[in-house]
């Protein structure tokens, strides 16, 4: 389980990591704040909008890879199916931000993290909702997001919350809050510091696919 450093210079800092690729905006003529359904099939995207804001309706990109230049804020649904053979979604910087009642998907996906992103995963208990697992095989198998970020990562308790794999932020502070109890046993975050207030509480107890305390398979990671 490793993000390889090929990868990384693969997708770079700026355009289109290769061919395959279309521009959500300049190639597609998705609008950067798109109102009603969109729904992309079979095609790796590179979002260039900051921000890409989802004020209404779904937007659905399914059996491709997905590379973010800039902020994405998800008021209504954002759902990513990335191919299986290859299930990645990359954040070259920015805040992925979702308002409370919004939802977002990523499903069996690895989510890469530039040093200049952000989490900002607001919930609600009466609405809204946070889907996010990692592949189930292969070179990123058990591994749901691998942040090279140094600022603070938020999330909140969801009306549902489904998170599995590992969530490896070493080098970030990470904030929790928000009503009611989540429970989540096949998830296990990796993070600099965590804090957990506002009454919301966390049960965090890694299951299968879980990295050990003290392991040498740390020595895998970057």
């Amino acid at each position: 389980m490793r993000i390889r450093p090929r990868k990384i210079e693969f997708v770079g800092p700026t355009g289109k990591p290769d061919s395959t690729f279309e521009y959500w905006n300049a190639d597609l003529g998705h609008d950067c704040n798109p109102a009603g359904d969109i729904t992309i099939n079979n095609t790796n995207v590179v979002v260039d909008c900051s921000p890409l804001q989802i004020t209404s309706g779904a937007v659905t990109i399914n059996n491709g890879n997905v590379v973010f230049d800039g902020n994405v804020r998800a008021n209504d649904r954002l759902t990513i199916n990335p191919p299986a053979d290859d299930p990645w979604i990359f954040f070259r910087g920015g805040r992925l931000l979702k308002a409370g009642t919004g939802t977002v998907e990523f499903n069996n996906a690895m989510v890469y993290m530039a040093k200049g992103s952000e989490l900002g995963l607001s919930g609600s208990s009466s609405g809204g909702s946070l889907t996010w697992t990692a592949p189930t095989s292969g070179r990123f198998e058990n591994l749901a997001l691998w942040s090279d970020s140094t600022k603070t990562q938020s999330w909140s308790g969801q009306a549902a919350l489904d998170l599995k794999g590992v969530f490896f932020m070493p080098r970030a502070p990470v904030t929790y809050s928000g009503g009611g109890v989540q429970d989540q046993t096949s998830a296990q975050w990796l993070a600099w510091t965590l804090d957990v207030g506002g009454g919301g509480v966390l049960k965090i107890s890694p299951a299968d696919g879980a990295l050990p305390a003290l392991s040498d398979r740390a020595e895998l990671i970057r």
